[in-house]
């Protein structure tokens, strides 16, 4: 059938497998695609390249996980589809800079891009320094990019300065002075996942101090402590979510009284999130409220109090420890 018979502008397909030679019939029979979500399905280069060659129109594409696509897909998709503005392709490592270098070079002359995830692909620190070309940003994922520190950051953070939410998990380098770097020139941030990096209350306090437009700050798994929480917790009036998952430097009892005290925000902790999930169970009714516990998750948990602490061990002469004793007759 020709093209004309088809006027789909939206194609969703997730989590399966489409070969590649069904692609090129949806793409080729439906020339006007502008969303396309692909996500999981094995798919290879040469669906991208019949993007590229049949969907100018494209502006919003999916290819998460599809992990044997590599550079020479991507490349001629960001060359030839001039109207995409949203490229969501996390977890394909065959992805590295080289694609990153042509949408830097296509965003010079042409800068549409708005949404851009790369978490998780073969994309290193000093490939990012092409995105300074990507100013319309809003949306940017960096979780995971290997090496990810200030040097390169800079050349981004202070080019793309319309980004709203910017992610960047898990990658060793980003620190306190990162922090101050995103939020000093990005005055429209609203969102930020900072999370399993070198982050203190320090940079809770340059959050605090510049991020007046942040709603949702999630920091799990840092070095920030309760009084960074509830610095920003003071300070930002639009804020509605503290995500402060396993912040081990963080006094869960002090994080309680938080919640008590900012009713209007959400906060991750491991009491907190216990107890939404004791919710969903029906084991925590709404409209129960006070400090939530160790002792009550344990209560909700077992439906009983939980049982008395056993005493410690009695240390022997060697400074071992009594594990078992069997005497027989």
């Amino acid at each position: 059938m020709s093209s004309s018979n088809f006027t789909f502008n939206h194609f969703s397909a997730m989590q399966g497998h489409i070969g590649d030679d069904a692609i090129d019939v949806i793409a080729s029979n439906c020339t006007k695609l502008r969303h396309l979500n692909v996500d999981t399905h094995q798919l290879t280069d040469e669906a991208l390249k019949s993007f590229a060659k049949h969907l100018p129109d494209l502006e919003h594409l999916n290819i998460n996980q599809n992990r044997t696509i590599t550079d020479d897909g991507v490349i001629p998709l960001v060359k030839h589809c001039k109207k995409l503005k949203e490229l969501i392709m996390s977890q394909i490592p065959g992805v590295t800079g080289k694609s990153i270098a042509a949408l830097g070079e296509r965003e010079k002359k042409n800068p549409v891009m708005e949404k851009l995830n790369i978490a998780i692909t073969g994309v290193v620190s000093k490939d990012i320094i092409p995105l300074k070309y990507v100013t319309n940003l809003t949306f940017l994922d960096l979780t995971r990019c290997r090496g990810l520190c200030y040097e390169h950051l800079v050349h981004v953070l202070t080019s793309c300065r319309k980004l709203k939410i910017f992610h960047a998990t898990s990658v060793d380098l980003f620190d306190d002075k990162c922090v101050e770097l995103a939020v000093k020139n990005l005055k429209n941030l609203g969102f930020v996942y900072f999370g399993s990096m070198k982050i203190t209350d320090v940079g809770m306090d340059y959050l605090a101090k510049y991020g007046k437009n942040l709603y949702k700050i999630n920091v799990p798994y840092t070095g920030v402590t309760h009084k960074g929480a509830e610095n920003v917790c003071k300070n930002l009036p639009k804020l509605t979510h503290v995500g402060m998952t396993r912040c081990d430097s963080a006094d869960e009892d002090e994080l309680e009284l938080l919640v008590q005290r900012y009713p209007h925000i959400s906060f991750s902790t491991f009491r907190q999130d216990a107890k939404r999930m004791l919710m969903r169970a029906g084991k925590w009714h709404e409209d129960e409220v006070g400090i939530v516990t160790k002792e009550l998750i344990m209560q909700k948990l077992c439906g009983s109090p939980p049982p008395p602490r056993r005493k410690p061990r009695r240390l022997i002469g060697t400074g071992g420890k009594i594990e078992y004793i069997t005497i027989k007759m």
